[in-house]
């Protein structure tokens, strides 16, 4: 509702609804103990979402922590405790190293379409000169009529 009143980003709006969505994945992990421990990858979810945030990263690591301490299947399971606690940890700062390369080779690629682009109009200049001093110097050694044709072309690149 407040975000209809309010449109404009708001820090407090963003820092409630995260501490929602984690309180809600813990609150349903620990109800669904061992039947929901599929669900673990929500927190991998709300962690990358923001773009591996390390704020929402730390969110998401204290509420997998709180269902770790008061759920018996995490607490029992130690390995797979901290093996989803570190993809929690991990996985995000990699797919934000992923998504800084992809925006750095996207402005690598604008670039280098630009020096291709300048590069096609330099050589066509070029060419275009080349060309016309050919049909100069073939003009001063052929002294017979041109065909119309023959003139369109000279037209057109002179």
């Amino acid at each position: 509702m407040h975000a209809i009143v309010a449109p404009a980003p708001s820090a407090i709006r963003r820092a409630v609804a995260l501490a929602v969505d984690i309180g809600f994945v813990a609150a349903f992990l620990h109800a669904g103990d061992f039947l929901a421990a599929a669900w673990s990858a929500a927190y991998l979810y709300l962690a990358i979402r923001d773009g591996g945030n390390w704020q929402t990263v730390a969110a998401a690591l204290a509420g997998f922590a709180t269902v770790v301490a008061t759920t018996a299947f995490w607490w029992g399971q130690p390995l797979l405790s901290l093996g989803t606690a570190a993809a929690i940890a991990l996985v995000p700062a990699y797919v934000a190293a992923l998504l800084r390369a992809a925006a750095g080779s996207a402005v690598a690629t604008a670039g280098e379409a630009a020096a291709r682009t300048r590069l096609y109009r330099g050589a066509r200049r070029r060419l275009r000169e080349s060309l016309k001093a050919l049909l100069r110097a073939g003009a001063r050694l052929d002294r017979t009529d041109l065909s119309p044709q023959e003139a369109e072309i000279i037209a057109a690149c002179g």
